[in-house]
């Protein structure tokens, strides 16, 4: 490798380092960082500008804003409610019910975090109602959550076919998505047998719902039906499960249910762009129901659209110098390929447990590719492992899900709860990468 080569690698490090310890957008680190490593190597600004990624800024702004729209109209509360009215007393498929809902609404483009700040206060409410492990109910919230990233619409989904497109590769959206389902499945399966999900497989609801104190930290709770004194000492909100019948929708959670299937639809069937099939959707709901996008653009991810701007600008630049091309041939030097699929996976999931996961698969899935098109190996056998191995540490209550499943426990819980998710995090580096790449490499 070459002294440039050498230097854009340590610049990449220190940012993750930076961005890690002083909580720094790592996309506005490399956004200048790629225009001196470009300079340094004879590259003009405006080759530099060609590398912003311009196809997934409008895919992320269309998607976010629709999805603004749609948590105004509160669909996703009706949508919740109406899920649970059907588990009736079978409230063993609360768990899993949280589990698919989350997949569904992150797979459908919700940003994952606002999800799990959506489903977090549903699952601490059933987990104290049937005496079940919080925890447990985390595990299945956040991980459904994340198999619900790579659908060929969600955010990291898209992310990820850009990247393959980019390298001409064929990017297998819909398989890379049913991979994830199938592996984070197996995950909360497991993990709602050793945590004690199996006392809810005898457990009935009551015929009357019973009250239960609520500490309603960070979170939305729109069931809230008074308050009261919780264990804590301060003011908690006093939260029953859904009535047993649920309303119509409104008029505006009909049109944005009716948004995203037409969304879903003409992504899958007509294969237009998502990104301004999403942003006319919803700027035509916005123009009937809202009239007022003051309240709908703050909600909108905009570090996430930094971060992915800054990446990807630096992933172009470092392709153009080479220095991809240098790593994937030192990974391609194993005696067998799927070793170096092995050892990327490892570190894609120690680096991922402290930062950005987007951030983490933009740096390390264009060091794999280079042994699909050599090695003899599939698109999937290195984007599975690489991007599950990504995904899965993300219950870390170092990450952005793991403090929100923090923030919606009771003080005196927390540290018992933050330690779990850490041992959990812990054992997801090691289990992650070993799990996927024995399904995608060896099977």
């Amino acid at each position: 490798m070459s002294a440039l080569q050498i230097l854009s690698l340590a610049v990449i490090v220190a940012a993750f380092t930076a961005a890690t310890k002083w909580q720094l957008n790592l996309g506005i680190l490399l956004l200048p960082a790629a225009f001196v490593i470009a300079s340094l190597a004879g590259l003009s600004a405006d080759e530099v500008v060609s590398g912003f990624p311009s196809e997934m800024f409008v895919l992320l702004v269309g998607v976010t804003f629709l999805f603004a729209v749609v948590e105004a109209s509160r669909t996703m509360d009706y949508i919740m409610d109406f899920l649970l009215k059907l588990v009736g007393n079978r409230v063993v498929l609360v768990p899993f019910i949280l589990f698919f809902a989350g997949a569904f609404t992150t797979g459908v483009g919700t940003y994952s975090a606002a999800v799990v700040a959506l489903l977090m206060p549903v699952a601490v409410r059933f987990a104290r109602q049937f005496g079940v492990s919080i925890f447990m109910m985390a595990l299945m919230v956040v991980h459904g959550v994340l198999a619900g990233l790579f659908s060929p619409i969600a955010i990291d989904g898209v992310f990820t076919d850009r990247l393959l497109k980019d390298a001409g590769l064929e990017s297998h959206p819909a398989q890379l998505f049913a991979c994830h389902v199938v592996v984070h499945g197996i995950i909360c399966a497991a993990a709602f047998f050793l945590f004690g999900g199996r006392k809810l497989i005898r457990a009935r609801r009551s015929s009357g719902d019973r009250e239960v104190p609520f500490d309603p930290v960070d979170a939305h709770e729109p069931s809230s039906t008074g308050q009261s004194a919780g264990p804590s000492g301060a003011a908690s909100t006093t939260i029953t499960l859904p009535a047993k019948t649920v309303g119509r929708p409104t008029v505006y959670q009909g049109c944005t249910m009716a948004a995203i299937v037409l969304l879903v639809l003409s992504a899958v069937l007509l294969d237009l762009d998502v990104g301004f099939v999403a942003l006319t959707l919803a700027v035509v709901l916005a123009l009937i129901f809202q009239r007022n996008s003051e309240d709908l653009i703050p909600k909108m991810p905009w570090p996430v659209m930094v971060l992915v701007a800054g990446v990807l600008s630096y992933i172009a630049v470092l392709t153009e110098i080479g220095t991809l091309g240098a790593i994937g041939d030192q990974l391609y030097n194993f005696e067998s390929p799927a070793i170096g699929i092995l050892v990327l996976s490892f570190i894609t999931a120690i680096t991922s447990a402290f930062t950005s996961t987007l951030g983490v698969l933009g740096a390390s899935l264009p060091l794999g590719l280079p042994m699909v098109s050599d090695g003899g190996v599939s698109v999937l056998n290195v984007v599975g492992p690489v991007t599950i191995s990504a995904t899965v540490v993300d219950a870390s209550p170092m990450g952005i899900a793991g403090a929100l499943v923090l923030a919606n426990a009771r003080p005196d819980e927390r540290a018992a709860l933050f330690r779990r998710l850490a041992l959990w995090g812990i054992s997801m580096v090691i289990i992650g990468p070993l799990l996927s790449w024995g399904i995608f490499t060896l099977l």
